[in-house]
């Protein structure tokens, strides 16, 4: 992570394009298809049109397959810059094409669609081979193949809701925000959030691992359970409790102000208590702060 991090402050100007190679000139210009479909699809990318004109289901899908096509040129030119590997651009395109499609089945004028068609065929023709620093190129990679990932988990509401429900299942304020979320998971920024949180996730679950193969007496293990038992049956109007316990516990740790976000405090504290000592100070700190742990 600290690697990802260092990378991504350095001045990205210095890892400009050395040279261009692998492929040969692109058929077609993507930035100009660019400003072709901007000219169909601005009218249709305007929040303030769909709530002045008709507020129909058909409505609602122009503008989200507008706002697709637009992300998704604007995301492949963004790949093609920064990284060089195929299989990411392929990925990339893939899902530029997807969105093409979707795009094709709302526009009803024929050269529209026409253009549509030229660019979901022809995208792969736009492909660059491209040069860059040997830790930048090593980065990157990791980072895009994260953002695909990303953006494919997050355009599975975008293409349910536009497919399959109406205006009043799917609204048109639940699409903006689902299309912000698409964005923002094409971004390196996005990535890393995505990263870190997997690699939190991770952790835990080896926490729990760990915690089951060190040695403690059945009375401990019974012990953990009572005290997750005990957790299990708080109620918000518990909050103050959770609270006493967490900062008893580690009183580095700033407890939290929400009753589930403090409870999965406590819960990591247990988890945490992996020896027979540590396991007894939870169970004291629970009985200070009133919690009532259950016989065994």
């Amino acid at each position: 992570m600290v690697t990802l991090l260092a990378v991504l402050a350095l001045d990205l100007g210095g890892c400009a394009l050395l040279r261009r190679g692998g492929a040969p000139e692109p058929s077609f210009d993507v930035d100009k298809d660019l400003e072709e479909l901007a000219k169909e699809f601005s009218p249709a990318d305007s929040i303030k049109t769909f709530y002045a004109g008709n507020q129909s289901v058909a409505a609602r899908n122009r503008f989200v397959t507008a706002r697709l096509t637009m992300m998704n040129i604007r995301y492949i030119q963004f790949v093609r810059a920064t990284t060089a590997e195929r299989q990411l651009i392929d990925s990339a395109a893939d899902m530029l094409t997807l969105g093409l499609s979707l795009a094709g089945a709302s526009v009803s004028a024929a050269g529209t669609k026409t253009l549509l068609a030229a660019l979901a065929a022809g995208v792969t023709g736009s492909k660059q081979i491209l040069d860059k620093n040997y830790y930048y190129e090593k980065t990157i990679p990791a980072l895009v193949a994260q953002m695909n990932a990303e953006r494919k988990k997050a355009l599975v509401p975008i293409i349910a809701g536009i497919r399959t429900l109406t205006l009043a299942e799917y609204p048109f304020e639940q699409a903006v925000t689902d299309l912000h979320a698409y964005y923002q998971a094409g971004t390196f920024f996005g990535a890393l959030e995505a990263i870190v949180a997997d690699a939190g996730a991770k952790e835990r679950k080896q926490d729990d691992i760990i915690a089951m193969l060190t040695p403690l007496t059945r009375e401990n293990v019974a012990t953990k359970q009572s005290l997750t038992r005990a957790i299990g049956a708080l109620g918000p109007g518990d909050l103050e409790k959770i609270q006493t316990a967490v900062a008893a516990l580690d009183p580095r740790l700033t407890p939290a102000p929400t009753f589930d976000a403090a409870r999965e405090q406590l819960q990591a504290l247990v988890r945490a208590a992996r020896k027979p000592e540590q396991i007894a100070e939870v169970l004291n700190a629970f009985k200070t702060a009133g919690i009532n742990v259950p016989t065994q």
